[in-house]
């Protein structure tokens, strides 16, 4: 049993060390740290204590990377075994529920610890550049430490019930979304502290403020750590129970599904539409009807959360609607993009996982119009996100967006982020939407440092417009690149 789990471990952490998205997090920190660096030297005249401005954007670029790159990569742990076909192969060899769990689990974990590991050089310059101390450090690599096994904890529990990587990684950002936004709207009625004091967001407030005397175990790391270790054993408890089921491809949120599949065929909807890849895309990636009510149900309970959220503004008169809309829009503009990514990659993801796309060529049609068959069978995902954000914005038009510019060039990024995510996924077999998004976001960052900081363009209006064409562009870029590699994959 011991040797197995060895050898798993060891096998896991060659075939992680090889992931093109672990190379990409690990280049994506540098630059980051790297362009932190330079932002706190150019600006250090204005900063009191630099030392501290560097470790907090450093901080906060750690847990922005965790939640974005970590969600998939510890979701993936066991269904990406499901999905291969090996959890017989692995049952077979002689490893047990918890050999699995801990070969797999094991080996992503200390990736993402060697992750945080090789930016502790980083971590002590700050404190040579001023304004922070090593107890500081310390306490912020045991948050990071903390939180790192409590996502690896939930990602692997929804990785053992969930019947596929989509969904686990889709099931492990929910519950990490409600538990932020339930942070949030405990902050916004004014009731306890209690599950805010558990985000390692606002543990990084409290460490990195001026004057900080925090102690070791906080309630964020308890916590986070006691999380952690409880998914672990439901993880264990479940694969145990559900054995036959897990090694089947079958999960609990498989049921609905069986029922679909079981009805009486008097009772079933017609098989194809008009257009059979858009039916297609449509019932299997989307998840039809149903899951385009849940996507209803999950931006109404956003707004609903965003009006928690200003609940004492709401009570102060009618001018905490506009400051409600301003958080909901906020939200969206995030929540949109990633939500339209995960279906785009997911939509391409399912013809090369399929080993189909080769038959897609061979269709007696253009490609393109192939493509744009399968994507017109996903749009229907993105049309409740973009209802709700055109809603909100004919309510409160001045609520977050405060210029023509600003507006022209949020709503072009949220546009490209999408084809960013599908250009990734024909590389990546997952994270390709989180990897967008925090590609995307970095750049967005990096050229409102550049341009209207550091350069002091003189026109932001008609710069704003350039860099809104420019986005629109990138579109156009990533639909000819997308069908230049699914036509080289298909020929493989």
């Amino acid at each position: 049993m011991g040797q197995g789990i060895l050898s798993l471990l060891l096998r896991s952490l060659r075939t992680d060390s090889r992931s093109l998205l672990l190379h990409l997090a690990w280049l994506g920190l540098s630059v980051g740290i790297y362009v932190s660096l330079c932002m706190v030297i150019w600006g250090q005249r204005a900063i009191g204590a630099p030392g501290l401005g560097f470790l907090r954007n450093v901080a906060y670029l750690d847990a922005a990377i965790l939640y974005l790159l970590g969600t998939p990569f510890f979701a993936g742990s066991i269904a990406e075994e499901r999905d291969e076909g090996t959890l017989g192969l692995m049952r077979m060899a002689g490893l047990g529920s918890l050999g699995i769990l801990l070969g797999k689990s094991i080996g992503r974990l200390v990736q993402v610890l060697v992750l945080m590991a090789i930016q502790l050089p980083f971590w002590w310059l700050s404190v040579t550049l001023g304004g922070v101390t090593s107890n500081q450090l310390w306490l912020l690599a045991i948050s990071l430490f903390a939180f790192v096994v409590a996502l690896a904890g939930i990602a692997t529990a929804c990785s053992v019930v969930c019947s596929s990587t989509q969904a686990a990684t889709v099931m492990t950002s929910v519950v990490l979304a409600i538990h932020l936004l339930a942070g949030f709207v405990e902050d916004g009625i004014g009731s306890s502290q209690i599950l805010i004091s558990t985000s390692i967001w606002q543990r990084i407030s409290d460490i990195l403020a001026t004057g900080s005397n925090e102690s070791t175990w906080s309630v964020q790391v308890v916590s986070n750590l006691v999380a952690g270790f409880s998914c672990y054993v439901l993880s264990w408890l479940l694969f145990g129970t559900l054995r036959d089921e897990i090694v089947a491809g079958k999960s609990p949120l498989a049921i609905y599904r069986a029922w679909k599949i079981a009805r009486p065929m008097a009772h079933r909807e017609s098989r194809v539409w008009g257009l059979s890849c858009t039916w297609k895309d449509f019932q299997f990636v989307l998840g039809g009807w149903p899951v385009l009510l849940l996507r209803m149900a999950f931006y109404v309970g956003l707004f609903l959360a965003a009006g928690l959220f200003n609940f004492q503004s709401l009570l102060g008169g009618p001018g905490g609607w506009g400051q409600t809309h301003a958080s909901f829009q906020f939200a969206l503009i995030f929540a949109i993009p990633f939500d339209a990514g995960l279906l785009f990659a997911a939509a391409l993801q399912s013809e090369i996982r399929g080993q189909t796309l080769s038959l897609l060529v061979m269709l007696p049609r253009q490609f393109g119009n192939s493509l744009g068959e399968k994507f017109l069978g996903i749009l229907p995902g993105v049309v409740p996100g973009i209802s709700a954000f055109v809603l909100s914005c004919l309510a409160e038009p001045r609520a977050f967006f405060h210029s023509t510019d600003q507006f022209v060039v949020l709503t072009s990024w949220m546009i490209s982020i999408p084809f960013v995510a599908a250009v990734l996924s024909t590389f990546l077999r997952w994270g390709a939407a989180p990897l967008a998004l925090a590609l995307m976001f970095g750049g967005l960052i990096l050229l409102d440092w550049l341009l209207f900081r550091t350069l002091q363009v003189i026109s932001r209006e008609f710069t704003g417009y350039c860099v809104g064409f420019g986005y629109l562009l990138l579109c156009g870029v990533c639909v000819l690149v997308i069908m230049l590699r699914l036509v080289r994959l298909a020929s493989r």
